[in-house]
């Protein structure tokens, strides 16, 4: 054997090698991705007409057996977490949990896959609210603030005679940029109406605005709302912003309130919504 048939020689080996090394690697992969890939994990909401929640569940599907669940949860109105159990049964389920394509075909039915991460963190969790739940939460106070204090809207609702106004992404007029964007970027829905009494109390008088998510009627805000002013006079000047602050600025805003304190400039609570009613006509 010459010295080029030997180098020759020595790359072949070395290519096999590689190739086996290559094979056994995709053969790992492989099996980690079909031990992986056993469970399916579903999130299952039932819609009633109006596109509000009726039911939520989460299934562990087992793929190796035709589909039926090995766990399930189930979550309350109020957002308790019941993970099912079945004693001395393998499975959850009496049949075969549908694919999220069988379920989609039904428009009273939602469903989507979820990580597995994500259902086990739900499942020994005591309370559930879904992230687009949590979006509606932290923005509804601020719909109501800013619809309240809009003559156009104000017009609006004073003149529905009871009936809901929609707050959508295409019903977003004269409402400021940070609403319109997260309305629009998250495709969130309200309802606005007038009702006669809520759990929070008002002023004798006034008007109570009702604001409510479309898909979750349970997220609700209230306002009340002077009859007699439709026209809202807006500050030209803006409240001090905290989050615009730096530290000096903090410190020279808290020091100036600390002074009215010890020299006694102060106002009750009443007095206070009494002022921004009589300025501001609300």
């Amino acid at each position: 054997m010459n010295y080029i048939e030997l180098i020759q020689g020595i790359n072949n080996a070395f290519i096999k090698s590689e190739q086996e090394n290559d094979k056994n690697d995709r053969m790992r992969l492989m099996i980690g991705h079909i031990k992986m890939g056993r469970f399916e994990y579903i999130k299952w909401r039932g819609l009633q007409k109006d596109g509000s929640e009726d039911f939520l569940l989460f299934y562990e599907v087992d793929l190796d057996n035709d589909r039926y669940a090995t766990r399930m949860i189930e979550i309350y109105k109020d957002g308790s977490v019941n993970p099912v159990v079945e004693e001395d049964f393998e499975f959850i389920t009496e049949a075969p949990v549908p694919t999220i394509e069988e379920i989609n075909t039904d428009p009273e039915w939602h469903a989507e896959l979820i990580s597995e991460i994500e259902f086990e963190k739900i499942y020994v969790s005591s309370h559930y609210i879904d992230d687009r739940k949590k979006l509606y939460l932290k923005i509804i106070e601020d719909v109501a603030l800013e619809i309240s204090v809009s003559s156009f809207w104000r017009k609006q609702i004073f003149e529905s005679n009871g009936k809901p106004i929609k707050i959508s992404s295409f019903d977003v007029q004269f409402l400021p940029e940070y609403i319109k964007e997260d309305i629009t970027k998250n495709e969130l829905s309200f309802r606005v109406k007038v009702v006669d009494e809520c759990d929070e109390r008002f002023d004798d008088g006034l008007i109570i605005f009702k604001f409510y998510s479309e898909e979750y009627p349970d997220v609700i805000a209230y306002s009340g709302n002077n009859p007699d002013v439709i026209e809202v006079k807006i500050p030209t000047a803006r409240p001090v912003d905290i989050s615009r602050m730096n530290a000096e600025t903090l410190d020279m805003e808290l020091e100036k309130g600390y002074a009215d304190m010890q020299a006694g400039r102060t106002k009750s609570t009443a007095q206070v919504f009494a002022d921004i009613r009589r300025d501001y006509n609300v």
